[in-house]
């Protein structure tokens, strides 16, 4: 029997660049957001969230998540609404960048699924949950939905999907909530209009991005941590450049990288939510890290990144 969950994600490589085309470094997060949807005895609809979240996130998107559940029921083509459905799970909901609306679509369709047998394959529960998102992203590349759906780590793109990648071990990480809400389709649109107005500029950040990915690639593939991280460092880079990152972000970054992280970037759609801190094999060097944004207030996850090989 199918189990009702979705994984939450990080983007390693490419948020943004992504949407226009170019391929992103992704891994999905051994943190889940599960779901249950039972009958009920009303017309109505019921949504009940008791996932773990950060302070102001529920209220800044109750109504982009009625639309999803919407969205969901349009695609299965479930015309009655005599459903209770319930989310939980240990997949925090931060201010952004950790694929939590993907996590809760994917969930709840593989809880209908599993309801009303409908026999659905992961491609095209995929396809629902990439409608679904649309309810929250406008236009999403298809990053959060697939981790979500999949899991492992893997080089996205929007035209050849994914590839999963195996790594010879775990990757330590440190995921920093930045304390600000983010907003997906307005910062989608701002870099729309950035392209449009500066076409020159825009053209050398996005070369310059294409040397960082296929650097990052292979240096994932090869398990050097440490080329990683520099990638990683200029990754941020080209996201300030397109306006995307804010001072709580490029703090939390550069803080990283002083006390010895192999890098840090913004994950996500920017402008607030997560950074991603590469974490050394040094522990004490991750002690100090992870005690230094944790007596600083921040909120922080501690985690890993597992290739699909090494999921046990």
């Amino acid at each position: 029997m199918r189990e009702s969950f979705g994984f939450g994600k990080t983007i390693i490589l490419g948020e943004h660049f992504v949407v226009h085309n170019k391929p992103a470094l992704v891994a999905a997060l051994p943190l889940k957001t599960q779901a249950i949807v039972v009958f009920n005895d009303s017309d109505q609809l019921i949504f009940t969230d008791n996932r773990p979240l950060v302070h102001g996130f529920i209220a800044s998107k109750t109504a982009a998540y009625s639309q999803m559940l919407e969205n969901i029921l349009i695609f299965l083509k479930i015309s009655q609404r005599n459903f209770t459905i319930t989310v939980s799970g240990d997949l925090t909901v931060t201010c952004g960048g950790i694929g939590a609306s993907a996590a809760c679509a994917v969930s709840i369709i593989k809880a209908f699924d599993r309801l009303l047998n409908l026999n659905m394959n992961d491609a095209t529960i995929n396809d629902a949950a990439i409608f679904a998102e649309s309810a929250i992203h406008g236009t999403p590349s298809g990053i959060d939905n697939t981790a979500a759906t999949f899991g492992g780590i893997f080089e996205y793109s929007k035209q050849g999907g994914l590839t999963q990648i195996n790594i010879a071990q775990p990757i330590k990480i440190l995921l920093v909530d930045s304390s600000k809400q983010t907003d997906t389709k307005s910062l989608i649109s701002k870099v729309n209009k950035f392209l449009n107005d500066e076409p020159d500029k825009s053209a050398d950040i996005f070369n310059r991005y294409t040397t960082v990915f296929n650097s990052g690639l292979a240096a994932i593939k090869a398990f050097d941590l440490a080329l990683l991280g520099q990638c990683m460092n200029q990754n941020h880079e080209l996201l300030q450049k397109l306006g995307l990152s804010c001072t709580e972000l490029d703090y939390i970054v550069n803080k990283a990288i002083e006390l010895g992280a192999l890098g840090a970037k913004l994950t996500g759609t920017g402008g607030g939510g997560l950074a991603l801190i590469l974490l050394p094999d040094d522990s004490d060097v991750q002690k100090k890290i992870k005690n230094f944004f944790d007596s600083n207030n921040f909120f922080i996850i501690k985690s890993e990144l597992k290739s699909l090989k090494n999921k046990a």
